[in-house]
């Protein structure tokens, strides 16, 4: 497995997200899911391993080292008093849309939406700020990504009928403890993630 460095104008370049650890057993129940849809062998689907599973919150792409130190602060500023919080997986669904999808993913359920969009936008605004990178304009939709599809063509008809008939038993509560901002590294064999900054629940 070969890691691949970043290195941008004598900066040291790490590809930064921040999101929300989830815990074992809400990676064993999606892990399950996975499973049940990978023994139906659908070709074209690369599966996001269940130890990667998480909940995007910002994607901030590559960063010169120098400004995690302000992101961290940020993050715990705005994580503070907002946890420990009480969420809940619920339902499948794709973008674009499940006929044709690239993504596959499960939501979180209506009534924990609204904390987690605050929150996305405050902390957008923050990195946007120490980042001088544009806003995010699109709509935030908390999701938990389970697989991504390669070729852009119909969703293969096991997925769809696998979400159709399943999509009402998926739901699992679960606490979350706090933020987490993340490294990503790009690999051969996939994205290995590290953990640079996490928040703690009081």
């Amino acid at each position: 497995m070969q890691m691949m460095s970043m290195e941008q104008n004598n900066h040291i370049m790490i590809r930064t997200f921040i999101g929300i650890h989830l815990p074992d057993k809400v990676k064993s129940f999606l892990g399950d899911q996975m499973n049940a849809l990978q023994k139906r062998v659908i070709p074209g689907v690369k599966w996001v391993p269940p130890e990667n599973l998480h909940i995007t919150i910002k994607y901030l792409g590559l960063l010169p080292e120098e400004l995690l130190p302000a992101i961290n602060t940020a993050v715990s500023d705005i994580a503070n008093g907002s946890f420990p919080m009480r969420l809940r997986v619920c339902g499948f669904g794709a973008f674009p849309k499940l006929s044709r999808a690239q993504v596959l993913w499960v939501g979180i359920a209506e009534e924990c939406r609204l904390v987690l969009e605050e929150m996305f936008w405050r902390i957008d605004a923050a990195c946007c700020t120490i980042t001088k990178q544009q806003c995010e304009q699109r709509v935030f939709h908390p999701h938990i990504t389970l697989g991504r599809i390669r070729r852009r063509v119909r969703t293969p008809h096991e997925i769809v009928e696998y979400f159709t008939v399943q999509n009402s038993s998926i739901h699992e509560d679960f606490i979350a403890d706090g933020l987490t901002v993340f490294r990503s590294v790009l690999t051969d064999t996939g994205s290995v993630y590290s953990i640079l900054h996490q928040t703690e629940a009081p």
